[in-house]
């Protein structure tokens, strides 16, 4: 019984720089378009929201106390940042944020689902949901790929820019960025 829907709020923010991506991801529709997909496909016990906020880290998480996805302003920040330093061409620039932007969000939409639905999960659970977003993408075609390239490049770059094994975070529930460059990489092409 679909008791719930994704629904979409984005925090205020004096941020100029915060409040220009707010604009164009509301002129874009671009979490709106994702949750009204989602809404048709899945049947939620209750509504789950995406909350676009200004986090103080470049990260994206998930709450399961309030059933919260938060999508950072930070992290599309970085990424805007990241695409810009490596192509001239705005179009580039842009289908690599939104690509990576759409996996990670894609990533956390796996651990509301995990969670609101109660499934249970052998290993490590963010490469379960790491999987589940590849996953979805492949089902995509060439845009899906071409996101999954996106989110590879971000892991590369961000695993090949630790220069001191000691800076190395061993024990974090992620897997390194280096290995989740290469098991996307590997689960994409198997």
């Amino acid at each position: 019984e679909d008791k719930g829907n994704f629904q979409v709020v984005y925090d205020t923010t004096n941020n100029s720089k915060y409040i220009k991506i707010q604009n164009d991801l509301k002129q874009l529709q671009f979490f709106e378009k994702k949750s009204k997909d989602l809404n048709s496909k899945l049947n939620l016990p209750g509504n789950i929201l995406v909350n676009i906020a200004e986090c103080n880290e470049i990260n994206a998480f998930y709450y399961g106390d309030t059933d919260t996805i938060v999508m950072c302003y930070e992290m599309m920040e970085f990424l805007d940042e990241l695409f810009t330093s490596l192509y001239d061409d705005e179009q580039t620039i842009r289908a690599g944020v939104n690509g990576a932007m759409e996996f990670f969000f894609l990533h956390e939409l796996g651990h509301a689902l995990i969670d609101v639905y109660g499934i249970p999960i052998t290993g490590m659970e963010e490469d379960a949901v790491d999987q589940l977003a590849t996953i979805i993408l492949l089902q995509k075609g060439n845009d899906g790929i071409a996101a999954i390239a996106a989110t590879s490049t971000f892991f590369g770059i961000q695993g090949m820019s630790v220069t001191d094994v000691g800076q190395l975070s061993f024990a974090d529930e992620h897997s390194l960025d280096l290995q989740r460059f290469y098991n996307i990489l590997c689960f994409t092409y198997g």
